[in-house]
């Protein structure tokens, strides 16, 4: 019993010494088949990483061509301002403008309409209710215009870096401008002191009764007229002073969209290359871990090639190949 035993762990030795050095031999191509297989794996990513690193130059080039035309460039006026130095002024101010004449829009939207019901006859359309008075829109409005004045004059006087499109006139016209500006930014303050008088002088005094109270005649009657007279010049004047950027805005939006469009190439960048890494951790890990036996039975085979029986019979020397760098070309782009 016990020279069997013996001779089964004999047995299991050899088969041990045999499969180590088995797994030397193979030890190469082992490793080839696993990159490989990862490698066909990791060519979705590869591919998709590559696509973006050919096409990101491709939106840079059209993002630089887009903000250089937007760039201002004056061509008139003599004594123009240096033009700013971030190009990003040139996004900045048409938007800036473009918010405010869609305010202005949207915040007469409901007297226009209310106006031409009353003027054709129509009666009051069905708009819906506000979700706040027109008291409430009203007085917005007027605080809309205020700004949008007070701005326009600040950047007629060299007050922000947005020169577009006042600093392409002339001397004479930037002074007709910064006058028309000042002198709407006056009427508009005036409207909302008139608007804020008539309303006051709606509230009856504590000792008259509300029933029984009327408003004093001529200034209940005036003033309304006064600020809704105001407050449509000061609406087409300012719906003048805005209206472009709905143009010049148009360049501006497609620029930011290919920021965007390759800010998100950037991020899918992030995906892509994590996998890629995994991947090559993956093959580094299983090629340590097969070396482990596999460099037993390299020992022994290169111990063996290196007797001078060895010699005599020709073998050679076992050496393992690097572990291969599977997705090399990830940063190639792709056409």
């Amino acid at each position: 019993m016990d020279s069997l035993n013996l001779m089964y762990l004999i047995a299991l030795a050899f088969a041990a010494v045999a499969g180590v050095v088995l797994l030397a031999m193979l030890r190469n191509q082992i490793v080839a088949f696993g990159a490989a297989a990862l490698a066909f794996v990791g060519n979705i990513p590869t591919v998709i990483v590559r696509l973006i690193h050919h096409a990101v130059p491709v939106l840079s080039q059209w993002i630089h061509d887009t903000l250089d035309g937007l760039a201002y460039r004056n061509t008139t006026a003599s004594s123009a301002p240096p033009p700013a130095g971030w190009v990003g002024w040139s996004l900045i101010g048409p938007f800036i403008y473009l918010i405010a004449f869609l305010l202005i829009s949207a915040g007469d939207f409901y007297f226009s309409v209310l106006g031409f019901a009353a003027l054709l006859g129509r009666g009051s359309p069905s708009l819906g209710a506000l979700p706040f008075g027109l008291d409430v829109a009203a007085g917005v409005l007027f605080g809309r215009l205020s700004v949008i004045f007070g701005f326009m004059l600040l950047n007629l006087h060299g007050g922000t870096p947005i020169q577009r499109p006042w600093s392409n006139f002339g001397q004479q016209e930037q002074l007709f401008l910064k006058r028309l500006a000042a002198v709407c930014l006056i009427l508009t303050c005036l409207a909302g002191i008139s608007f804020t008088v008539w309303r006051q002088l709606q509230i009856p005094p504590p000792s008259v009764d509300v029933q029984a109270y009327e408003p004093p005649g001529p200034s209940n009657s005036v003033l309304p007229v006064f600020v809704w007279t105001l407050l449509a010049v000061l609406l087409v004047v300012g719906s003048a002073a805005t209206g472009w950027a709905t143009f010049a805005s148009s360049g501006g939006l497609w620029a930011l969209l290919l920021l965007v469009l390759r800010g998100t190439l950037h991020v899918l960048l992030a995906p892509g290359y994590l996998i890629v890494h995994l991947l090559r951790a993956t093959v580094t890990v299983f090629a340590a871990a097969l070396d482990v036996p596999a460099s037993l039975g390299r020992g022994l085979w290169n111990g063996f090639a290196g007797s001078r029986l060895g010699q005599n019979m020709g073998m050679q020397h076992l050496t393992f190949d690097p572990v291969p760098l599977i997705c090399a070309d990830i940063n190639t782009p792709l056409f």
